[in-house]
């Protein structure tokens, strides 16, 4: 036992404080045999190993988060770090409680900044959206909304704008495609967003007259057509005549005329794009005021290196680097319910996706009967490490909640 690594690493553990003297002495002066020290040095990590194992499935899961029986009773100043400026949080998709998980967070960040919500949805969303913050004119939703919750969720909204003061308000951006290769109803807001950009005074042009009546009349599913459209008034975007008649508004229409019609390869990375061009062109409220994000889970993965939330928080042309705050959200039995697919269970899903990661979280969520655990990050971080390496700032399991109820408005609207 000459080697003096080996030998110090022997030395180190604690099972030598069961040797006598004698042996020790042993130990030390190097007359044990090698192959006694490496198998005493293989059991000892067997051991360690076990422990080690042992102690991330067998501990106090009560040290390490805190139970809601309802995101009302959420003080999220205790959870989420308003010094960055971007909040971006993940969804399942379809799932009840997104909404109000999302309303909740958005209702304490215009306690003190406005917000600019950014939506996982097309321009044309966010215009109507905006119109019906100003207006409440409810006959808008059924073109922004395939579910009650989410008609909820805009009403909600709308009643909270009303009491706010004007430095704080809320505006919406969509940075998604416009159509799609099968519409999935977008197709239906595209020309409802134009027809309320074009309700303004003014000589309308004539180009803008004809296209804009031929978009209002044709078939929605027709989306070969709409795209011709759509890509005629691109093209005219140079002309005088279109330009005077927009005014302070043609850089909102130019937006809504420019994004891809169909969804593209590097989707992330387009969203990036469109929400830069936003902000380059001076749309965004101002400096102060927060944004905020629920968008599908793999968009939010911090690990992931073309996810929009990566690129936002490190690009060298973001205006939010290194100031994105991100929230993963872990659904234990809850329920999707999309137009394509409907009822279906999520037993254990979300941007955390390694079984081991998924089985700490599985216990956690099960030890009480509460829908809502926020997770204790400092001291989960430190019992944890493996999931801390997913890089989320704040975690969140939602158990047994139900899928949406389909908006039967716009299943009509899109026949």
């Amino acid at each position: 036992m000459n080697n003096p690594k080996i030998k110090k690493l022997f030395l180190k553990k604690s099972s030598l404080s069961r040797l006598t003297d004698e042996q020790l002495l042993k130990v030390k002066s190097g007359s044990v045999p090698a192959k006694v020290v490496k198998k005493c040095i293989i059991i000892f990590c067997l051991i360690l190993s076990f422990q080690k194992s042992y102690s991330q499935n067998h501990f106090d899961s009560t040290l390490y988060f805190k139970s809601f029986s309802d995101f009302n009773n959420i003080n999220w100043g205790n959870y989420i770090d308003t010094s960055h400026k971007f909040i971006f949080s993940s969804e399942g998709h379809a799932i009840s409680c997104d909404y109000d998980l999302s309303f909740s967070i958005i209702r304490y960040l215009l306690n003190t900044n406005s917000v600019n919500l950014i939506i996982e949805h097309p321009f044309s969303y966010g215009i109507i959206a905006n119109e019906y913050l100003k207006t409440g004119e409810s006959s808008l939703l059924k073109y922004i909304c395939y579910s009650e919750e989410q008609k909820n969720f805009w009403h909600k909204l709308f009643v909270l704008s009303k009491t706010l003061p004007q430095g704080n308000r809320i505006k919406v951006w969509g940075v998604d495609f416009e159509f799609g290769n099968s519409g999935h109803g977008r197709s239906d807001a595209f020309p409802v967003a134009l027809k309320i950009l074009m309700q303004k005074t003014g000589n309308i042009p004539p180009l803008l007259i004809s296209k804009s009546l031929e978009l209002f009349n044709i078939n929605r599913n027709d989306l070969a057509r709409m795209r011709a459209i759509k890509n005629t008034l691109y093209d005219s975007l140079e002309r005088k005549d279109i330009i005077n008649y927009w005014g302070k508004h043609y850089k909102t229409y130019k937006q809504l005329i420019s994004r891809y019609d169909h969804l593209k390869s590097r989707r992330n990375g387009n969203m990036y794009q469109n929400f830069i061009s936003l902000y380059n062109d001076s749309l965004f409220m101002s400096h102060q005021s927060r944004f905020f994000a629920q968008f599908g889970y793999v968009h939010v993965l911090t690990t992931f290196k073309q996810s929009l939330a990566y690129l936002l928080n490190h690009a060298n042309n973001s205006p939010v680097k290194s100031s994105v705050f991100t929230l993963y959200n872990q659904y234990i039995n809850c329920y999707s319910n999309l137009p394509m697919d409907h009822h279906l269970l999520i037993q254990n899903g979300g941007p955390i996706e390694k079984k081991r990661n998924k089985d700490i979280l599985l216990k956690i969520a099960n030890e009480d009967s509460s829908g809502i655990k926020i997770i204790n990050m400092e001291a989960f971080n430190k019992k944890f490490p493996s999931i801390a390496k997913e890089g989320m700032n704040l975690l969140i399991l939602l158990s047994n909640f139900n899928g949406i109820h389909l908006n039967t408005d716009r299943n009509e609207n899109q026949k």
